[in-house]
């Protein structure tokens, strides 16, 4: 029995390996363009925002920031893809991490979170842009996104707009040493994209049961993702807990009023489950650091993840993109369903060109 599983989840490793290589195709039973995860070879924290009828694409490439154009944001093996910035400053040249675009008051502002000469010294970091196209133009240096007085780490930020005011969610160290916890999640608003306008408030800890599975780690709960409702009365954030690597990780989710203050704690309330878990056995293993898009038509809704393949502990470059349609209940709390497995068809977005 242990044989035939063995040569199963061989099989479906590399029948996702080989996917991957492979152009999405268009069913002619159907006659409905389809693709399947995962949508590039490698990559890991990826992040899309759609903009005047095109998407445009951000993964962590470590020693340099890239965005990906194009109509299709299933297509991304034959996107174009630019690179807009290598750093030529020693205190964040290293280790560049999970870059998310954003368009704010008319400019596009590339938060990153980036190591310098000392490893495992991650701080954020705010780049602009004035174009109207974020590949064109020049992305210009805002400075660090200071986050603490002591320079603890921070990694992962996001940012959203509420009632007129922008926040910045993101993970890092607690200020006071907390026993068996490593990252914890905080929120701030921001004065401007690149200035924080109040002091950090930690909303989020590991204390879930399933949040610390991992028994060889610290536990940690980070990648904070907004996510409103469709009616606009809650704010969720969208989290990677239960460890980095297989079998532990998964997603989990608190939830906001959103007429209350998001700077109070006592306003955020979690999911005692996670929302999206792996499924090991189809090739989806370790599915962390999420964020959502809607199809070019605005009717449907999508979450981007990463996952890998295998079973056990694996380097960052086996960790790929991978991308799902997802629902509302009628509380307006996101349904993520099953990780989809990667030899299998879906349907495109609708509104995609073909």
């Amino acid at each position: 029995m242990k044989r035939y599983l063995f040569l199963f989840l061989i099989v479906t490793i590399y029948g996702c390996r080989e996917q991957a290589n492979r152009p999405a195709r268009t069913s002619t039973r159907t006659g409905v363009a389809s693709y399947s995860n995962p949508l590039l070879t490698s990559g890991a924290d990826p992040y899309a925002i759609y903009h005047d009828g095109v998407y445009y694409y951000t993964q962590s490439m470590y020693d340099h920031l890239s965005i990906w154009k194009t109509k299709d944001i299933t297509d991304l093996r034959h996107a174009r893809s630019k690179t807009v910035w290598l750093p030529d400053d020693l205190t964040n040249s290293r280790d560049l991490w999970a870059p998310e675009l954003h368009y704010l008051d008319g400019k596009w502002y590339l938060y990153y979170a980036a190591a310098g000469i000392r490893a495992g010294s991650h701080q954020l970091y705010v780049l602009e842009n004035s174009h109207p196209d974020p590949t064109e133009g020049r992305f210009i240096y805002k400075g660090q996104l200071r986050t603490s007085a002591d320079q603890s780490w921070a990694v992962d930020a996001s940012v959203f707009t509420h009632r007129d005011s922008l926040y910045l969610v993101w993970f890092g160290i607690p200020e006071q040493p907390i026993p068996y916890i490593f990252n914890c999640i905080y929120i701030a608003r921001l004065e401007n994209p690149w200035t924080l306008a109040t002091r950090p408030v930690m909303i989020g800890i590991p204390d879930q049961r399933w949040e610390r599975h991992d028994p060889e780690a610290a536990f940690s709960m980070g990648s904070p993702q907004p996510l409103k409702s469709p009616d606009g009365n809650l704010i969720h954030l969208v989290y990677s807990a239960g460890g980095n690597r297989p079998p532990y990780s998964a997603l989990g989710l608190m939830t906001a009023q959103s007429g209350s203050n998001l700077l109070d704690p006592a306003s955020w309330k979690k999911s005692p489950q996670p929302v999206f878990c792996q499924n090991d056995t189809l090739g989806v293993s370790a599915p962390e650091h999420c964020s959502f898009i809607k199809s070019p038509d605005g009717t449907e809704d999508y979450i981007f993840y990463h996952a890998r393949y295998r079973l056990e502990p694996a380097a960052n470059d086996l960790q790929t993109p991978r991308l799902q349609k997802f629902s509302w209940d009628k509380k307006g709390f996101p349904v993520f369903g099953q990780p989809i497995p990667c030899h299998v068809k879906q349907p495109k977005p609708s509104g995609t060109a073909i």
